[in-house]
């Protein structure tokens, strides 16, 4: 059965400024009817300095609140670049977002060149440390406690998947 839908009005969540592109938008209806969207922002839609950003909004998507690092990995000892991602609530609330990211050698290499395609990637998993940081209105990542096995590269805590 084929799923109807109807544009009640097209939105721009986040705006392409400053020349950064922002690209995988990633929507999803949170139980309480909030909506977050999750979206890559970098240079261009493949570039390896892309950031994970979260938006949310309370109104149906009317308006959207300020962009939320969920992780940014360019200044790290080994600076990686978020591909792209996505977002889901589980059973008892959490808000998980799921998103890979690439070592950010070689940046003028696309990134799915024969070369690219051989650059370490990495699974995280990520949740925000409280609703309110979820809402945005935590802004320092000092405020952010971690244990040893997460890695703080925005306002979320991340965890490597091991393979």
């Amino acid at each position: 059965m084929p799923i109807r839908v109807r544009v009640i009005r097209d939105v721009a969540i986040s705006q392409n400024v400053d020349g950064l592109v922002c690209a995988y938008p990633s929507p999803w209806m949170l139980d309480d009817g909030t909506i977050l969207c999750a979206y890559r922002q970098g240079r261009e839609k493949h570039s390896r300095d892309g950031v994970l950003f979260v938006q949310r909004s309370a109104d149906n998507g009317a308006s959207w609140g300020e962009p939320i690092v969920v992780y940014d990995g360019r200044a790290a000892r080994r600076p990686e670049s978020v591909h792209c991602g996505v977002l889901c609530q589980s059973r008892d609330g959490t808000v998980l977002a799921l998103f890979t990211a690439v070592e950010a050698k070689f940046p003028r290499r696309y990134i799915f060149s024969a070369e690219g395609r051989k650059l370490p990637q990495r699974l995280y998993a990520s949740k925000p440390r409280s609703r309110a940081e979820l809402a945005g209105s935590i802004p320092a990542r000092s405020r952010i406690r971690t244990t040893s096995k997460e890695r703080v590269c925005g306002q979320w805590s991340s965890r490597v998947a091991r393979r």
